[in-house]
């Protein structure tokens, strides 16, 4: 014997049906595209520009890492410029010559304050001082190698000596 269940049959599979009572396809999504995808063709299915967006992607976050890290620099160390002051000029030599050349030679004091908590400054060989008159070079010195210290006051002896060969133009200024 069977047993007769008191619940109602399942109802019948949905089926669309056009005006001639024929099935038909559900109407397809705009500009044909599926509804979901299943596949790894998410940006266009091309491995290229995957890769080229990833790059672009590490790329842009190594340059916010970059930029974090200069600001968290510049506002740790507060970066200031030093401040330079002639104390003593001397004149040595500045002799007119016979072919309208000038030689000078100068002794020049240079106090220099470095304001800086975390920064030293060094002056390394091949820093070097120039007096110009006019555009025209009169004498040249180098400075001394040395390292100036965070927070310091140096006292700088520089001598500058030169030949300057446009005299004709340094005479007619007179």
């Amino acid at each position: 014997m069977m047993l007769q269940s008191t619940e109602p049959p399942p109802p019948p599979n949905y089926i669309v049906l056009n005006d001639n009572r024929a099935r038909r396809r559900p109407p397809t999504y705009p500009l044909g595209r599926n509804a979901h995808r299943d596949d790894a063709s998410w940006f266009g299915g091309s491995r290229f520009l995957k890769c080229m967006c990833w790059c672009y992607c590490v790329l842009f976050v190594i340059i916010l890492l970059l930029g974090g890290l200069l600001f968290y620099a510049y506002t740790f160390y507060k970066p200031k410029l030093p401040s330079y002051e002639m104390l003593d000029f001397e004149v040595i030599a500045f002799n007119a010559q016979p072919d309208f050349s000038l030689y000078t030679e100068f002794q020049v004091t240079v106090w220099t304050e470095n304001p800086n908590l975390f920064i030293g400054l060094t002056y390394e060989e091949g820093s070097a001082v120039s007096i110009l008159f006019e555009h025209s070079p009169l004498c040249f010195g180098k400075l001394p190698n040395i390292h100036q210290g965070h927070n310091n006051v140096t006292m700088i002896k520089v001598v500058l000596k030169g030949k300057s060969t446009e005299g004709r133009f340094l005479w007619s200024c007179r």
